[in-house]
């Protein structure tokens, strides 16, 4: 399972790891007795900063 998180540029990673933890044991739970590697990926989205050119 891969998720991608989009986070605000606000929020911190430390927020989100829990929730994301507990879902993916549920994930992994709900599809015994097969196996399933979860990878997460997290960014965050830019602070659209007008550039001057």
């Amino acid at each position: 399972m891969h998720l991608h998180v989009w986070l605000d540029p606000h929020t911190a990673p430390d927020i989100v790891i829990a929730p994301l933890t507990a879902l993916a044991a549920e994930a992994e739970a709900a599809t015994a007795p097969y196996e399933i590697e979860t990878r997460v990926h997290m960014s965050h989205r830019s602070h659209r900063i007008p550039r001057v050119r």
